[in-house]
């Protein structure tokens, strides 16, 4: 699932994905609300490091 994900954001964007774009793609719900605390908490942090 990943590398699809990766693939059709890499069109969409046109060109790769950043790790934290990655995250919040393949984990989000449909309401852009995280399924996790552990996931949103990664997301932050690797935000702020971008």
């Amino acid at each position: 699932m990943l590398c699809e994900a990766r693939s059709s954001e890499a069109i969409v964007l046109g060109r790769p994905p950043h790790p934290h774009e990655l995250l919040k793609k393949t984990h989000t719900e449909g309401n852009d609300e995280f399924v996790d605390l552990k996931s949103k908490n990664t997301y932050v942090s690797n935000v702020k490091h971008c």
